[in-house]
């Protein structure tokens, strides 16, 4: 019987190893006690890139007089118009030179500045032609990618301009059992430069990172850990096929004996 127990303990090892992950690993900010944390940006705010396409509202005293101003926010169809006066999304979209150009007012650069400070521009551009103008802009292509061991992987749209990565991962279903919670990445284009940033959901400095709040058309990529490669590796497979060839062995030898 002894013989029996040690030929079935490499087994019985890889049983608990396929079916068990720790609780420290699924455990998000493992051990943080009542604390308050400063986080590295308090006034978030997202720029504006290359490829952004933004709702630009302008309002007066005279609606009518604004309703140049607010023609670019319009879809049109093409049918009866010159090709000049076609756009195939509402909003403006931000040129590879960082420009958009407003009726009466001409080009202005946009990229690097905040939705307020691109507002306070063209409000102060709009002043000789309107009483009172009020410019508001908000962004219509603010979106996250999520991808890899979460619940629903896919593309978040933001509505509110701010989105942090926690909030980013809940609006997913969360991280998977078999997720890498100790090196999650961040993909960020910035300025034509791709950035990278690795992080870690069981360390709190987490929120103290300057990439906690998440920019449009940020990527976060969570991996699969060591538990996954087991599950659908050829252990699965194996283990079911050894467990029944040992068993039909040991019926085999206790016939003979």
């Amino acid at each position: 019987m002894n013989k029996i127990n040690l030929y079935f303990l490499p087994f019985l090892f890889l049983f608990i190893l396929n079916s068990c992950v720790s609780n420290k690993r699924l455990t998000y900010f493992n051990g943080l006690k009542d604390s308050s944390f400063i986080l590295a940006v308090t006034n978030f705010e997202p720029t504006i890139q290359k490829g952004d396409i933004l709702y630009i509202g302008v309002t007066c005293s005279n609606p009518q007089e604004a309703a140049v101003f607010n023609s670019v926010n319009s879809v049109l169809s093409p049918s009866g118009i010159t090709a000049m006066q076609v756009t195939t999304t509402p909003g403006q979209l931000i040129s590879s030179d960082g420009k958009i150009t407003l009726p009466q007012i001409g080009e202005i650069f946009a990229i690097g500045k905040t939705t307020k400070q691109l507002a306070n521009e063209i409000q102060l551009a709009v002043t000789p032609y309107l009483k009172d103008p009020l410019v508001t802009i908000k962004f219509l292509n603010f979106k996250i990618t999520v991808l890899g061991e979460v619940a629903k992987p896919g593309v978040i749209n933001v509505s509110n301009e701010r989105i942090t990565i926690l909030e980013a991962l809940g609006q997913s279903g969360d991280l998977t059992p078999y997720a890498n919670r100790e090196n999650l990445l961040i993909i960020r284009d910035s300025a034509g430069f791709q950035q990278s940033h690795r992080f870690s959901l069981l360390d709190h400095s987490l929120f103290s990172k300057s990439f906690y709040f998440l920019k449009p058309n940020d990527v976060i990529y969570i991996e699969a850990n060591n538990i996954k490669g087991i599950n659908t590796g050829i252990i699965p497979t194996v283990l079911p096929l050894a467990l029944s060839i040992l068993s039909l062995f040991f019926l085999i030898t206790n016939q003979i004996k």
